[in-house]
């Protein structure tokens, strides 16, 4: 399972992030950690994504499971790219992101301003970003630790409902063949961060 979203997260990361984002000219250059991870009860499917740029749809779709509130590590599988400048100059990189819940079929968006030096590790930035019930939207960046006693959330916010980009994949296991496992005994939602919409 880690490898498989390992490998989806690359080539869609890859497809998705403006040449600036990868090593390009004009880029920061230095090494980011980008991982994804959810809450135990809400895996995802990521449909749109962007950091220093618009989210834009993504290749490939992936998704992001786990169990980020109740095990540590909080995240896996994490991909190493190069930072983007900072377009505003302001100390903050912009992420934009697209996602459907997969228990209950409905689509959130939102955006998030990081200040991206918190994310700033001893050999490289980490960059962990972790969805929740009902449109959660969390960025960590958890420093190395035997248990959560290293752990660093950097930001956080509730995101909007999309209901035009609704989407029952649990019902369509064929695009992802490993929704089975990731439905699997799913805890319920308790306590949410975000309310439940209308």
């Amino acid at each position: 399972m880690a490898v498989l979203l390992k490998i989806c997260l690359a080539a869609a990361l890859l497809l998705t992030l403006p040449a600036h984002a990868m090593g390009g000219r004009g880029s920061g250059g230095e090494p980011l950690r980008l991982s994804f991870g959810s809450y135990a009860s809400t895996p995802v499917v990521i449909t749109h994504f962007g950091l220093e740029t618009p989210a834009s749809e993504m290749p490939s779709y992936m998704t992001a499971s786990g169990m980020s509130d109740r095990e540590w590590p909080r995240t896996h599988s994490a991909n190493l790219i190069s930072t983007p400048p900072d377009a505003g100059r302001d100390g903050l990189w912009r992420l934009e992101m697209q996602w459907v819940e997969l228990p209950t079929d409905r689509a959130w968006r939102a955006s998030i301003e990081i200040p991206y030096e918190k994310l700033r590790q001893p050999d490289t930035y980490q960059l962990q970003v972790i969805t929740g019930p009902n449109g959660l939207l969390l960025i960590g960046s958890d420093h190395s630790a035997p248990d959560r006693s290293g752990l660093r959330d950097i930001v956080r916010t509730c995101g909007e409902r999309v209901p035009s980009a609704d989407h029952a994949w649990r019902n369509d296991p064929g695009y992802f063949p490993e929704l089975p496992y990731i439905m699997k005994d799913l805890p319920p939602v308790r306590d949410p961060e975000c309310h439940a919409p209308d």
